[in-house]
């Protein structure tokens, strides 16, 4: 569930990842690159100028710029920004020349140490590897960049064994999956002024995402549960995007995708042979404002989406109905900033807040609200670090079956350790109160541990 919509109001969520294909080459280029790289330093380092008589004098060498990568002027491991470094500088010489190759793994585990459907432990993963190639440096085409991503994940027996509605782990997936998850094409035009993509797209990395919940775990602080059909994680599709900014605070955008994941079509196994699968499409469209300073508080965005989902369907209650639409709001403010910090810094605690609203309960549900606090740099020296407490609230359209519950509240906490620029490990704690998929059961109370390597 990527999270990288260029707009300027927040982060991207998902690291991408290489078709395999391509490794074998990389491999040659980054050999190639490092013999290279210490022919040249050798020569510069030993080159002496002559003397006004002749005499040739060794000049003294230059300072060695750090890098990350080992041997002599290398930085500790510990203090690389990604754990497999420069590659020896071919990593440098790649991004220079418009290729940047990038990758992570992500490991939740949890333990249900009260209710749920079981009182176990198990464990997520997902691998994701991405390249980005960067037209304008390689073809000389302004604006343009070409993005692939590759991931392939683990997850348990039962996907979720909480028994919630509101998953405890955006990572939890129907079964294992190893595919191309997006592979498109973006233009930016007018100085980005308008932003255009087209291809294989995670529909969440562009639309109902705020950058307050990007380190919750919960699904629901990802996308509302009412969020009926849209592409994503492990289901992204075929699609276009634009996003049209009027200014530099405020923007227009919408999408259009290949709907038939809403009719159980795995689209993320699907690649370019046919652009729609069946008659099904999803329709989805957002607008958004953005400030640097309100009075007292620094800055802060919200937005506000509307979406279709085309199809015939069948809500809980037995009734059919020919689509179904929705509509979502996001907001997060910065309240307190650091002492000392500059109005620019992101540092400090926020309040967010978001809903959800679907016109038919095809899901379970119709209503969801939620939102929490975020802290970013939590102490003096932990500047890195964040912790966060999110609340979400969803409700089963026409009450409770039998015996059953009729709404569901959840509750998170947790604190984020970045031990090094590429390793954090996250504890993390969720209550969820009736759970709607555990009928029988008051409350359940899971443990988690995220760990993420970016490699």
């Amino acid at each position: 569930m990527g999270n990288d919509g260029g707009d300027g109001l927040g982060p991207g969520l998902e690291a991408h990842a290489p078709i395999g294909g391509c490794l074998h080459g990389g491999t040659a280029v980054i050999v190639l690159a490092g013999f290279l790289g210490a022919g040249i330093n050798a020569a510069a380092l030993g080159a002496a100028q002559p003397t006004a008589d002749g005499t040739a004098i060794k000049e003294a060498a230059p300072a060695i710029e750090q890098r990350d990568w080992f041997g002599e002027g290398g930085r500790p491991w510990w203090a690389w920004q990604q754990a497999t470094g420069d590659w020896g500088g071919a990593r440098t010489w790649l991004e220079d020349a418009g290729v940047t190759v990038e990758g992570s793994y992500t490991l939740d585990w949890f333990s249900i140490w009260k209710g749920g459907l079981d009182k176990t432990a198990g464990s997520y993963g997902l691998l994701q590897v991405d390249a980005t190639l960067d037209f304008e440096k390689l073809l000389g085409i302004s604006g343009g960049s070409f993005f692939v991503d590759v991931q392939s994940n683990d997850v348990p027996e039962t996907p979720d064994p909480s028994g919630a509605f509101q998953t405890i782990s955006w990572l939890a997936a129907p079964e294992h999956v190893t595919e191309v998850d997006e592979a498109w094409y973006e233009q930016r035009l007018f100085e980005d002024g308008l932003r255009l993509k087209i291809g294989k797209i995670d529909a969440n990395t562009e639309f109902d995402l705020m950058p307050a919940t990007a380190n919750f775990l919960n699904l629901s602080s990802s996308i509302s549960p009412t969020a009926f059909g849209m592409p994503t994680y492990p289901n992204p599709a075929m699609g276009f995007v634009f996003f049209v900014h009027p200014s530099e605070h405020s923007y227009i955008s919408g999408g259009i995708f290949d709907g038939s994941g809403a009719e159980g079509v795995e689209t993320g196994a699907i690649g370019f042979s046919s652009l729609f699968r069946a008659d099904e499409f999803y329709a989805v469209g957002q607008g958004g404002l953005s400030w640097e300073r309100v009075g007292e508080l620094g800055a802060g965005h919200m937005s506000l989406g509307g979406w279709y989902q085309s199809g015939d369907f069948v809500e809980t209650d037995g009734s059919d109905v020919n689509g179904v639409a929705g509509m979502y709001f996001l907001g997060q403010q910065q309240v307190l900033r650091r002492p000392g910090a500059a109005e620019t810094d992101d540092q400090g605690l926020y309040v967010f807040a978001q809903a959800g609203w679907a016109s038919a309960a095809v899901t379970n549900t119709n209503w969801q609200a939620g939102g929490g606090l975020l802290l970013n740099g939590t102490f003096p020296g932990r500047d890195d670090d964040s912790a966060g407490l999110y609340f979400s609230w969803t409700q089963l359209d026409g009450g409770a079956p039998d015996g059953g519950n009729a709404d569901e509240t959840v509750m998170e906490l947790y604190y984020r350790i970045s031990i090094t620029p590429w390793l954090t490990v996250q504890p993390d704690l969720q209550v969820i109160w009736s759970p709607i998929n555990a009928p029988d059961v008051d409350s359940t109370v899971a443990g988690l541990l995220r760990i993420e390597v970016v490699f």
